[in-house]
């Protein structure tokens, strides 16, 4: 699936409607939850089609450029874990540095976005300060990555639908 590049630099082939569609509700997903969290900033990270890497699909938040838009997964243990079936929660900047974090944060969480039929990628919330997560907060982030999951599922949906009415037109 090709996912429209958020950066300056020109991307190709140019994102059809339906790409900058689904980019713009991911962000606004992605801004509801730094807003209601009083997070610094939120990283949409998704899995190449080789299952080798995590690509920066979407963010909000943070000034600054996210330094790796790649992450190998044999770089990224704690995006592993997430999905391979729980929350990464990071209180403070001690458990963050324990873990290959994308972003320089004093705590953060990263969850698994994922449907029961497709693993994509994870949500990673950054907070400037540390932070106490009870079960709950945790579980809403769960619930935020899971929309993230509907969008993404929304859209491959709606591509196959257009591809085979246009192969019907034929």
């Amino acid at each position: 699936m090709q996912f429209p590049t958020l950066s300056a630099a020109p991307a190709s082939p140019a994102p059809s409607v339906a790409e900058e569609l689904l980019a713009q509700r991911l962000r606004d997903v992605l801004r509801g939850a730094v807003q209601g969290f009083g997070a610094r900033a939120a990283d949409l990270m998704l899995l190449d089609d080789a299952t080798t890497e995590l690509r920066l699909a979407s963010t909000f938040g943070d000034k600054e450029p996210l330094a790796e838009r790649l992450r190998p997964l044999t770089h990224a243990h704690p995006d592993v874990v997430a999905m391979a079936g729980g929350a990464i929660v990071l209180e403070d900047a001690d458990m963050v540095s324990e873990w290959s974090v994308p972003r320089p944060c004093s705590a953060a969480v990263c969850v698994p976005v994922a449907s029961d039929a497709t693993i994509h990628g994870t949500l990673w919330l950054y907070f400037a300060a540390a932070q106490r997560f009870e079960d709950r907060q945790v579980q809403l982030v769960e619930l935020v990555a899971g929309r993230l999951a509907v969008e993404i599922e929304r859209h491959e949906m709606l591509v196959r639908l257009q591809s085979r009415e246009r192969a019907l037109v034929r």
